[in-house]
């Protein structure tokens, strides 16, 4: 048998992928445009890619970026949580002020 036929015939036809999910690359840079130009708009992009890309990696064999994916989940409910607090700042504030 000459060298290689075996891993030849193991894989015919089959593509295994490797590598990071591009979509996990970038639903993290979503949720980190989200902190620095749109609050709102990009994190929630981010949830909805991260946890698509997440969802297809762990399906996929040989696939990586998971922890990414994750990531990219985690800072965008972050920052939801963070803008509504803001918002809800941004209305209570002036009625707790004295004369406001």
């Amino acid at each position: 048998m000459p060298y290689g036929s075996a891993m030849a015939d193991q894989t015919a036809g089959a593509h295994v992928p490797t590598g990071r999910d591009e979509a996990a690359v970038a639903a993290l840079v979503l949720a980190i445009a989200g902190y620095i130009a749109l609050p709102v708009i990009p994190s929630v992009m981010a949830i909805w890619i991260g946890l698509h890309a997440h969802r297809r990696i762990r399906a996929t064999p040989g696939l990586g970026g998971d922890r990414l994916a994750l990531a990219a989940v985690v800072l965008g409910v972050g920052e939801l949580v963070l803008a509504v607090l803001i918002v809800i700042g941004l209305i209570w504030f002036p009625l707790l002020v004295p004369g406001g």
